[in-house]
């Protein structure tokens, strides 16, 4: 029988619980909406409660949001990918997307055709088409079977050189998605010089670079964002 009333929770939700559960402060907060009487059902509209938001959040980006003109809330992560997939080839008037093994981007169509994991794709036919998987570099089971800064410069390399390569099969894609910290695929983080390698190739190529940090983003340490 359990004699204590102190437990550790471990498990903060697929999504890391940056606050606790129930937070007093995350209570009050919702309350004082509820109890405004202002709409709550705005959709599209611009709100006061909504500018509050979007001005903090853009704060705690690099450069305090200065250097970014959108911001768009979504109701989940992969809706939010959807949303950066179809600018990408609004933008590029192309439509390939190239991302990583490992990496998960959520379970809608073209969230997850950019997923790695094969079991949630096995009872789908038809796919969302021109997506490119990559190896994504892991300290423990290198996919080249190298490992160590070998292993990462050859990764950089093999991906440069299917970008660079007009024998490599691979159109120029409209993006490239990436998580820099992955979470489904086992907490795993990409090696910087790595990430800052595939940021100088994409925009050499003028090929949109999405990070997505569902998973990774607000966390209960100092630093923001993990890019």
């Amino acid at each position: 029988m359990l004699k204590t009333t102190n437990i550790l929770i471990v498990w903060q939700v697929p999504v890391r619980l940056a606050l606790g559960h129930n937070h007093p402060d995350v209570l009050q907060s919702i309350q004082n909406v509820i109890t405004s009487g202002l709409p709550l059902h705005t959709l599209d509209l611009t709100t006061p409660l909504k500018d509050q938001f979007s001005d903090y959040l853009l704060s705690l980006l690099p450069g305090a949001g200065e250097e970014y003109c959108l911001q768009f809330c979504g109701p989940s992560g992969a809706d939010a990918v959807e949303a950066a997939l179809k600018l990408a080839k609004k933008h590029t008037g192309r439509s390939g997307v190239i991302s990583f093994s490992g990496g998960y981007h959520g379970m809608t169509h073209g969230a997850l055709a950019v997923t790695g994991n094969l079991s949630p794709k096995a009872a789908i036919n038809g796919m969302m088409p021109e997506v490119q998987f990559m190896p994504y570099p892991h300290q423990y089971r290198c996919p080249l079977g190298i490992g160590g800064e070998a292993g990462e410069k050859a990764l950089t390399y093999y991906f440069e050189n299917l970008i660079n390569d007009v024998e490599s099969g691979v159109r120029k894609p409209a993006a490239v998605i990436l998580e820099a910290v992955q979470g489904e695929g086992g907490v795993n983080p990409a090696p910087v010089e790595w990430l800052q390698r595939i940021r100088k190739v994409t925009q050499e190529h003028g090929i949109l670079l999405i990070i997505d940090e569902v998973q990774a983003w607000f966390r209960p340490y100092r630093q923001a964002v993990c890019l």
